[in-house]
């Protein structure tokens, strides 16, 4: 379950999943991930899943945090 997210920079934001390393969290990460991946969302330049976080990149002059 996501527990929060933030502002990385100006142009990026911090997907919080929780401090646990385990398989479940690690599930939801890649399952939000996948998500946002076929949703093709212009403006989105990056996405980078670890084991509990995801940051999500982005182009300012075509999208931004809200």
């Amino acid at each position: 379950m996501l527990k929060n997210i933030l502002n990385l920079g100006d142009a990026a934001l911090y997907c919080d999943f929780g401090n646990e390393i385990n398989k479940e969290i690690n599930t939801n990460v890649i399952s939000f991930f996948k998500t946002i991946q076929e949703q093709n969302i212009k403006g989105i330049t990056n996405l980078a899943p670890s084991y509990n976080k995801l940051i999500i990149s982005f182009d300012l002059d075509l999208i931004n945090f809200s």
